[in-house]
């Protein structure tokens, strides 16, 4: 499917709200289905056509569970979703970093994050890559959606509420347009950066306050790496 419509002065905006081509489709399996398919809009398109059609089914008694189909496409999108998350990760990793006062770069927050995913004590910590190349990777893939995985790591509750209803949908694209703006403020120009952006209408807090989540040995990480010669 063409994404004719999603673009205003070259940025792209998630398919929801005024610039949704596809009402018939539930605007959270939208957010799904692009969340773990960035770089596909076709895929992202059919995830939520066929997850949603089935979690309707489901839904008002019609089906029992979901179809062979629907569950290849679940596991297809559950083997990404570490990496996918892994973005989220980074993104949070660059607000902590300004929360400390230590310098924001991508970089740095990559660096920090590998010594993250490798501690043995961490909640997050399994079927992750430990190197830097393979976390600058994961960002690559999903860093044009990692606002959203970076809200709903963050904020839980939040993004089960906006499965629930019209209303928890709009304060979770609300939470991630403000880490959006974050990272459109800290990210450097030449990041290969090209966000499916929240539409304008869904208004972002000014600021959002993130749980700390890394522990000082992580940001020390960081800074060892800045007094090593890195950005």
């Amino acid at each position: 499917m063409a994404d004719d419509g999603m673009l205003r002065e070259g940025a792209r905006y998630l398919p929801v709200g005024q610039y949704s081509a596809h009402s018939e489709v539930g605007w959270p399996h939208i957010l799904l289905g692009f969340m773990n398919y960035p770089s596909d809009v076709r895929s992202a398109h059919h995830f939520a056509q066929v997850i949603g059609d089935d979690a309707a089914g489901i839904e008002s008694g019609n089906f029992e569970k979901h179809s062979a189909i629907a569950e290849l496409i679940l596991n297809n999108a559950m083997n990404r979703q570490k990496q996918a998350e892994l973005s989220g990760h980074i993104a949070l990793a660059m607000m902590e970093l300004r929360v400390h006062n230590r310098r924001v770069s991508l970089t740095r927050a990559i660096h920090s994050i590998e010594k993250f995913a490798g501690d043995t004590d961490a909640e997050f910590k399994y079927g992750l890559p430990l190197s830097k190349r393979s976390i600058r990777a994961a960002f690559s893939e999903f860093g044009n959606v990692s606002h959203f995985w970076a809200a709903m790591i963050a904020f839980p509750d939040l993004y089960l509420g906006s499965i629930q209803s019209q209303q928890g949908f709009s304060e979770f694209l609300a939470v991630s347009a403000s880490i959006q703006g974050f990272l459109a403020d800290h990210l450097d120009p030449q990041t290969a950066w090209n966000p499916w952006r929240v539409p304008p209408e869904f208004a972002a807090p000014e600021s959002v306050i993130v749980v700390p989540r890394l522990k000082e040995e992580f940001l020390d990480h960081a800074d060892a790496y800045r007094k090593s010669g890195g950005a």
